[in-house]
């Protein structure tokens, strides 16, 4: 429902992951957003929320974070499998709405790197994980369809 040309909570889809894992990437990717700036800080769009990296890579700014996730129906974990995720394990009970793990940048890992990201994301709280692509497009599809299944279609590209 809209409330004021904004989706009301409940029906917002959140990006978080730390710095580089694709967060805005994604979103330009699943159609979101136009164009792809380093995030500087929080952005609230009319169907999203795009986070910065910093605010999961430091301790004392995890607060920011899960008020900000709050705010969302569902919340991607992002895991960049080129690089160790760090999330603190069953960070998803400090969230109120859903936790769907992505596993990014699957054309330039390789399987064993893709196993340990989607293992973080287990160890963060997904109970699902899936991978794709934001450059290739694999598994972006399949993303955008379980974001529609979860929100009930309320994101739209």
């Amino acid at each position: 429902m809209k409330q004021g040309g904004y989706l009301s909570a409940n029906r917002k889809l959140m990006v978080a992951g730390p710095t580089r894992a694709g967060k805005s990437t994604l979103l330009e990717a699943l159609g979101y957003i136009d164009r792809v700036n380093k995030t500087q800080m929080v952005v609230h769009g009319d169907f999203f929320i795009d986070t910065p990296g910093e605010l999961l890579n430091h301790l004392y700014l995890y607060r920011s974070l899960l008020q900000n996730a709050n705010k969302a129906g569902l919340v991607l974990f992002l895991a960049d499998p080129t690089q160790i995720s760090r999330y603190p394990p069953k960070f998803n009970t400090a969230i109120h709405g859903k936790v769907l793990g992505v596993v990014t940048k699957i054309d330039i890992s390789t399987e064993p790197m893709v196993k340990r990201a989607r293992r973080a994301l287990e160890v963060a709280g997904a109970r699902e994980v899936m991978a794709c692509s934001s450059i290739t497009g694999e598994g972006i599809a399949e993303l955008r369809e379980k974001i529609d299944d979860i929100l009930g279609g309320a994101v739209k590209a």
